[in-house]
């Protein structure tokens, strides 16, 4: 019965350790509001980085979850000098349908971003344009 106990006790915490290792805490870092909707964007740690990102959009309506039937979300730079335009696009994963959609988003570099994010909910569409600054991946 020890052993048995010992190896539960071993399983859950070799769980526990998976399950938190590495990962933070999907945080809010814009919220957009669009007619009657608040359009929510998350990243672990509520911040974006250079290189790749996990993202995620979650759309309410009233402090209610609202099911997002498509999502697009785009950043853009300016040119700036001899810096060309720079554009990126979030790839979420399909089929959407659901009130937190949950994606990728890759930046070139740090810096000084615009962004726009569009869906489209079972009542019509919403969106909003925003400024970010992008932190350099250390």
């Amino acid at each position: 019965m020890k052993t048995r106990h010992w190896f539960l006790t071993l399983s859950v915490a070799f769980g526990l350790l998976l399950t938190g290792c590495g990962q933070e805490e999907m945080t809010a870092f814009q919220t957009v509001s669009s007619g009657p909707y608040q359009i929510t964007l998350l990243a672990p740690g509520g911040v974006l980085k250079s290189g790749e990102n996990t993202i995620a959009v979650q759309v309410s309506q009233n402090g209610q979850p609202v099911d997002v039937e498509q999502a697009e979300l785009m950043f853009s730079m300016p040119q700036m000098g001899a810096m060309p335009y720079m554009e990126t696009r979030a790839q979420f994963a399909q089929p959407v349908d659901a009130a937190t959609v949950d994606g990728t988003i890759t930046f070139n570099m740090g810096g000084s971003w615009n962004g726009n994010v569009q869906v489209t909910t079972p009542g019509g569409p919403a969106g909003g344009t925003f400024q970010l600054h992008v932190e350099e991946r250390e």
